[in-house]
Order: structure tokens, then sequence, then C-alpha cells
């Protein structure tokens, strides 16, 4: 920890308080206040500033450690805005010595846990943290007698610790800057660990891509160009049978992504994938302005929907003729452990059709290129966003016209991405979507949701508590999207008892020693982290009971990142300990004769979330590449760990 000790008494006649300077807010180009800091010695933290320490960008953390006699006086501060830490100048005699140590990135936050602070203050929340032997407790400015230092009263609900910091904060930022700025992402000294992790989240994506890479820009220099003959190994009306071929049709299905650690591209993940993305950057926008990641998170949805647009086929009229659901044979392409770059089998590409269709790909599709379509819109790309709303909607008649799951027209996706859930869940799904984009575009959507709210109390009727959203089950969003946009009472109370049993364990999820929540062994973390990023949303925009899904979704993350028994980060590249052999052919760097080595993958896949622990116990988890259950990664594994960081970045300006 930085320990910045001041001794709060002078020997001199001279006044320490006679001259000094104030730490300045700086505002961002939204007009939101940041703390900046000072390299200035002496810095007085003030009330006097009225800014200071608010605003989502940079608020650091402080806790604060009596080592002297008893503290006398304590200054009246009325916190009314439940965000700023203050000094007065008239109460200095009579302090006693203080510490003020600072964390300045996630390790030294979880030793400030652990120490003997008496307290911590998280700046943006405006909460107290009260640290007795190792138990954490957020407490709002309405609790009288907040915390006490060794059973003498320090702070009421009104007051507040006074400090002087006598030595410069660590890592002082530029105080020209008017914008957050973050530094790199192998800076693990960051003091917002989620604006790191977040970066990190969306870099993964670009290690996944296929087609045609543009050097330029290419983030991930291991990776290169690949399947840029996608389209023409044949396209197949369902399953890729000779009696399926429609030898006359071949097509541009370069780009899109590789769903896992091999190199298929299956069309229900990536569907749900794109619009968990595109709901977490409408939902946390504030977020990834903070962090900077905004045009990312666009080139990131983009490289997706793109491909989504050149899979949708229409006729003259503008109606879905067909619509390519994957390309790539999972059984041909497992058999392999190569990069993409080298593969040089047949990749078939498998169509949905009116007489062999897929309502749960089509709608989810849907619900990608609509949420999409707003999200572009709001960033000016309104051209982009009219064809990716056209398509939405010519692809979502189709699907409610011609009822089926794509793993009953297309088998050979039955071991991968089967559709366990049916198709009325995404059908409810994308209607609520299409109202959104339809809607954003200055059109009625009415219908749309109308139809599906009809259709989640009478074909889903609820939600599984032991459960959790995921590429396959579209019923949590639904919920979730009928109580913003229609206050749909059932729907809000279904979303609490699910939240709730999260919260609690009760008919809920196991939770593990560490706080895991945990559904099932594939994949655990995916899950947690979905669940996270829907009760940000929910804690957000519709009820928060005493700060319960707030700190439900904030705690998941922070699981994730290393606040667990272990203390390990499941998130490739973060930390200082994480994952070394993820189940990822192009990172691995290996062929099948190096498989099972036990050296580490040859190159880093940056912002992977692994699968996690394989079972209700925080040590039930293997760093091995051989272990496809708690070691693979995929697109969809990040989608909603991706909105939970930029709630988390937004909410707590770095800090759980």
């Amino acid at each position: 920890l930085n320990q910045l000790q001041t001794t709060l008494t002078s020997d001199t006649d001279e006044d320490p308080w006679s001259e000094f300077n104030r730490i300045e807010p700086k505002t961002t180009k939204t007009g939101r206040s940041r703390f900046i800091g000072t390299a200035q010695p002496d810095a007085l933290i003030s009330t006097a500033q009225q800014d200071i320490m608010t605003g989502r960008g940079g608020a650091d953390l402080f806790a604060f450690i009596r080592t002297g006699g008893p503290i006398e006086v304590v200054a009246d501060f009325n916190r009314l805005d439940e965000d700023k830490i203050g000094i007065d100048a008239e109460t200095f005699p009579g302090m006693d010595t203080i510490d003020l140590a600072t964390a300045n990135n996630k390790t030294e936050y979880q030793q400030l846990k652990q120490s003997d602070a008496n307290i911590i203050y998280q700046a943006y929340t405006g909460k107290l943290v009260y640290n007795e032997n190792g138990s954490r407790k957020g407490l709002g400015s309405n609790d009288a007698a907040i915390a006490k230092f060794k059973g003498n009263p320090l702070i009421n609900s009104d007051d507040i610790v006074l400090i002087k910091a006598s030595s410069a904060p660590s890592s002082p930022q530029d105080e020209t800057e008017t914008d957050p700025q973050t530094p790199p992402i192998t800076n693990t000294d960051n003091p917002n660990i989620y604006a790191e992790a977040l970066k990190l989240s969306l870099l993964f994506y670009e290690a996944n891509r296929s087609g045609d890479l543009d050097e330029a820009t290419n983030r991930v220099p291991w990776r290169g160009d690949s399947g840029l003959n996608d389209g023409n190994d044949g396209i197949y009306f369902g399953d890729a049978t000779a009696e399926n071929l429609q030898p006359d049709i071949n097509l541009d299905l370069t780009g899109g992504y590789h769903d896992a650690g091999d190199h298929v591209k299956f069309g229900l993940p990536l569907a749900s994938t794109l619009s968990t993305l595109t709901w977490g950057g409408l939902a946390f926008a504030d977020g990834y302005e903070i962090t900077g990641q905004a045009d990312e998170l666009l080139s990131t949805v983009k490289w997706g929907t793109d491909y989504l647009l050149k899979a949708h086929q229409v006729d003259a009229n503008g109606s879905t003729d067909f619509f390519i659901v994957q390309v790539g044979d999972g059984q041909a392409d497992h058999a392999l452990w190569s990069s993409p770059e080298s593969q040089s089998i047949a990749r078939p590409a498998l169509a949905i059709t009116a007489e062999k269709p897929g309502s749960d790909v089509a709608a989810a599709s849907a619900a990608a290129l609509a949420s999409a379509s707003i999200l572009f819109r709001d960033h000016g790309e309104v051209d982009y966003a009219n064809e990716l709303l056209n398509n939405a909607e010519a692809l979502f008649d189709f699907a409610v016209t011609y009822h089926g799951k794509y793993s009953d027209s297309i088998a050979s996706v039955q071991p991968f991405y089967n559709s366990w859930s049916g198709f009325q869940d995404e059908l409810a799904y994308g209607g609520l979507w299409l109202a959104r984009g339809l809607e954003a575009a200055g059109q009625d959507g009415s219908t749309y949701r109308l139809e599906a709210q009809d259709r989640y109390h009478t074909m889903i009727g609820g939600l599984n508590h032991a459960w959790a959203p995921n590429w396959d089950d579209a019923s949590y969003g639904t919920a979730v999207l009928l109580s913003q946009d229609l206050e749909d009472q059932q729907a809000m109370d279904d979303v609490s008892a699910w939240l709730d049993s999260w919260v609690t364990g009760d008919q809920g999820p196991q939770i593990t020693d560490g706080g895991l929540r945990f559904v099932d062994q594939w994949g655990s973390l995916r899950y947690a982290a979905n669940t996270a990023m829907l009760a940000g949303i929910v804690a957000d925009s519709i009820t928060n009971p005493g700060g319960a899904y707030s700190e439900l979704a904030v705690d998941s993350i922070d699981y994730i990142l290393g606040d667990n028994p272990r203390g390990f980060s499941y998130l490739v590249g973060f930390g200082d300990n994480f994952p070394q052999q993820p189940h990822h052919r192009a990172a691995s760097g290996v062929g099948w004769e190096g498989f099972n080595a036990p050296n580490a993958n040859e190159y880093v896949l940056a912002g992977a979330l692994v699968g996690g622990p394989s079972s209700a116990d925080d040590f039930a988890y293997n760093d091995l590449r051989s272990d496809y259950i708690s070691n693979e990664v995929a697109i969809d594994y990040n989608a909603g760990l991706t909105g939970a960081l930029a709630f988390a970045a937004q909410t707590t300006s770095g800090f759980g």
C-alpha cells in the first residue's frame, strides 16, 4: 500500500494549514466531474471543492487507520451527495496521527480488505466499508454509528474523519487532461481495474475473428487471415448431405467469429453474443465512455453483424429466402488441433429455410441485428442502422412464420449447440428488441412488443431460479425487457424472485465458500457473468433492494478477477496469476503432439474468460488445455462479462 502518514500535530508555531494546495476536479466532455489528483505535496482534500471525489472516471478508494491516541474532534460533515470526503482546517488542533492508505489496484484493494484498517471509504458510491475480522459491510449514509476505532466512536451518519495527505498520491494524472485516460492494457497498476478488464475482454474477440483481418488495425499479432474460402465449400439447406447441396449457390461468408477454442462459426451462440454485447453497450454507455472502449465495442459488434448480413439472403421483396447458421464441420474441425490460418479442410455452410426452419436462431439473430441498429443509430451511423433493422424485421418475420428448432433441421449441430429451450424464448426476446429498434427509428413497435408479452406469459411462464441466461435461454432477458418496457408486474416479480435466489442461494444456485454462484459444471463462470450483467441492468433501471443486485453483479465480477480463495484471475492476461493453458487452438501454438505438454500456451489469449470451477468448490479447476470443461473459452463466455464490467466501471469507478 501507498502509506501517506501525517502527524496532525505540530511542535512549531507555524500554522500547517495556512497554505495548501487543493485537489481540483476536472470535467469530462459529457460534463461529469472526476477526481484527478495532484502531484503537489501537502494537498488538502477539501469539502470546499464541490466536485471533489465525484464522478465515475477515477475516484480513488481510501482507508483510514488510527495510529495515535483517541481522536477528540470530528468535523460535522453533511454528506448530502454521499460521494465526497472532506477536511476542515479548524479541527486540526487535537487531531492525532492518521495513516491514509490508497489502493491503486485490485491486489492492494484486497490487502486493504484484509488489513486492520478501521474505515474504508469508497468515493463514488458514498459508502463506508467497515473491515472487522476480514468481513466487509457496505453502509449507507443513513446508518448511525457507521464505524468505530476500537470502540471509540469516530464517524456518525453526518460526520466524517478529517485527513491531510502530506505526500503526493501515487501515479498522479496530468491535470491538464479533461477526458478520462486509462493506462495500457498491460498495466496491472491501473486504479480502475474494471476498465483494464473491459479492454482485455473486448480484445479477446479480436483473437477469435475469422476472415480477412486488417493488418493496419489488427491488435493480435499472432492472428492472421482465415476462412477466406467460406461460402465456397458448398451451401446446404439443412445438414451437409448430397441431397441438401445447392450446387449453383456460392456466397462470400468471410468474417464473423470462431465460437470458442475451435474454428466453426455457429449461429446461435453468435446471435446471443452480439445481442448481449450490444445490450451492455446501450445499458452501460457511461461505463464504455469512462473506459474509452465505445469504439472497440462498435468494432466488435460490427464484425459480427457484417457477417450476419452476408449470411442473410433475401428475395426481390426483401423477405428472407434462407439464412446461413453454421460454417464449418464441427466433427472434422474438432479432430484437428491447429491454427485457423493453417486449416485446409472443407468448411460447408448450413442454412435454415422455410422447409427446414430454425425459429430460435433466426429470432435470436434478429434480436442481434435490431439491438445493434439502436447502438449504431445512437453513434450516428444511420444508414447502417437502417440496413440492420430492415434485415432484422425480415428475419424475425421469417422466424414467426416458419416454426421449428434449428437443431431439428440441422441435426449435426446437436452435439455442439442443441436448442434445448426451444424457440419461444427467442421469439419473445427477438420481438422485444425489434420493437425497440423500430421505435428508435421513429416507427411503431408496439405490436411486436405485445405479442412478445403474450408469448412470455403463455409459452414461457416464468424463470428457473437455479439457472441463468445463456446462448440457449433468452427467457431471462425477455423478462427484464418486459419489466423495463411495459412495467409488466409479473415479469418484474419473476426477475426479482430469480435474482433474490441468486443473492441468498435459497432455491437457487449453490454458493461456494468464496461466493461463486454455481449452476453447471461447463463454463460455470459464464453463467455467473451473464447473471451479473442482468443484475446490473435491473439494479440500474428497475430495482435494487438494499443494493443487493448491484452487489451481486460486482461481487461476481470480483470473483472472476481474483477475489476468490485461489487468489486466481480467470480472465487471461489480467493480474499476475491467470490461466496459462486455455483450451484454444490458435493460442496454444502447438499441434496434437504438444497438446498434453506442461508448458504454457505460446501466445497469451488476452481477455478470454475460461470456464472456471467444474463443481461448487472454489478449487475445482484445472489449468490444462485438455480440460475443455474448466478451461475452454468462448465468445458467449465473454459477452455478459463485458457488459457487467462496464456496469462495474460506471458504478464503482474501479472498486467493488
